[in-house]
């Protein structure tokens, strides 16, 4: 049986700076805003939460202020401090000119996929995904400020100085890649049966279905030569011409059980270069000596150029933290020079100027 469990080494990768933070766990925050959007857009929740009951267990009931203030507690001023450091970025890359084109999202997106579909324990990207609480629009959201804060601090030339090293690329590159689709039956005849059916038109869903596990079936698995030979069912494959499929053979891992792989597609080795992993390549320079100064700084020059204020005071410890960083710089929006944050503003009324 394949596995599909693999994290992918890039997306699981030391992410880009936070103005509030060193570093940031963008799975916990993506799944808690998406938490709180499904709950406000579906009517369960509203901003500030009401008495409306949203379920009983047994006496007690459940009010949607109960979720909104649960939320807010176990996460609320990191996905406030999230939300923030994402449009501080925006702002302050807009202002310098650095636009971010929807082919430099997918060169990114489109490597991070390669990645997390090859191997042993790969899985499609989209159910990557969701297993961190994401989808692919998510993502790209998350790509795009990355691809800012690496147009922010790292010049292009020392990219494209980079991507001419042999060492760097060569960790970047894709080898060539096996496609195949992994069937499991019941019992020869049922195998051979399959196959037969499945070499006609039209017949591959048939075979799926048939499968004692078709949503692995379905699935398109990846592996590089050196991982196929370490399956029992991998020289086999490797001999097959693409759209071929093995003859049935018996699991080594499940007695009765008659396994059938179809080589779906044989991918060619792809090198890195600037032209395709430019993104790749600045986002591991960030966590470089060389780059620390300016990450470190990242945060308190953007606000030196964007204002931006927390004024709930359901969310003070956002407060704090975001005018920790403005004192960074003296000239910062707002910066209070007595040593301690500038107090809250007020909000201002409903409908007020």
């Amino acid at each position: 049986m394949v596995e599909s469990t693999k994290q992918s080494p890039v997306v699981g990768a030391k992410p880009s700076p936070n103005i509030f933070s060193d570093w940031r766990n963008i799975a916990l925050a993506v799944a808690v805003i998406v938490i709180i959007l499904v709950l406000v857009l579906s009517g369960v929740a509203s901003p500030s939460g009401s008495g409306k009951v949203v379920a009983t267990v047994g006496n007690k009931t459940i009010t949607e202020k109960d979720v909104v203030d649960e939320l807010k507690r176990k996460g609320g001023d990191q996905v406030l401090m999230q939300m923030v450091n994402d449009a501080v970025i925006d702002s302050y890359a807009t202002s310098k000119n650095i636009a971010v084109a929807d082919a430099e999202i997918d060169q990114f997106v489109n490597f991070n996929k390669a990645h997390v579909e090859m191997g042993i324990k790969g899985m499609p990207m989209d159910k990557y995904l969701e297993s961190k609480n994401m989808t692919m629009a998510d993502f790209r959201k998350l790509v795009r400020t990355l691809i800012q804060q690496v147009k922010l601090i790292v010049p292009d030339d020392d990219i494209k100085a980079a991507a001419a090293d042999p060492k760097i690329t060569g960790e970047l590159g894709l080898p060539t890649r096996y496609q195949f689709r992994f069937f499991e039956f019941s019992s020869e005849a049922i195998a051979k049966a399959a196959v037969d059916a499945m070499k006609k038109p039209d017949g591959l869903q048939n075979g799926i279905k048939q499968s004692l596990n078709p949503t692995t079936a379905d699935e398109l698995h990846t592996l590089a030569p050196e991982d196929m030979k370490m399956l029992p069912f991998g020289g086999t494959v490797m001999k097959l011409k693409a759209g071929e499929f093995s003859a049935p053979m018996a699991s080594k891992q499940s007695p009765g059980v008659y396994d059938v792989v179809q080589l779906v597609a044989v991918l060619p080795a792809e090198k890195a270069t600037y032209e395709n992993c430019s993104i790749i390549i600045g986002q591991r320079l960030m966590s470089d000596q060389k780059y620390q100064g300016k990450v470190a700084d990242l945060p308190s020059e953007a606000l030196a150029k964007v204002d931006a204020q927390i004024i709930s005071q359901d969310y003070a410890k956002a407060h704090q933290m975001l005018e920790e960083t403005k004192k960074r710089n003296p000239v910062v929006h707002g910066a209070d020079g007595s040593g301690g944050p500038a107090p809250m503003p007020n909000a201002p009324a409903a409908g007020g100027n």
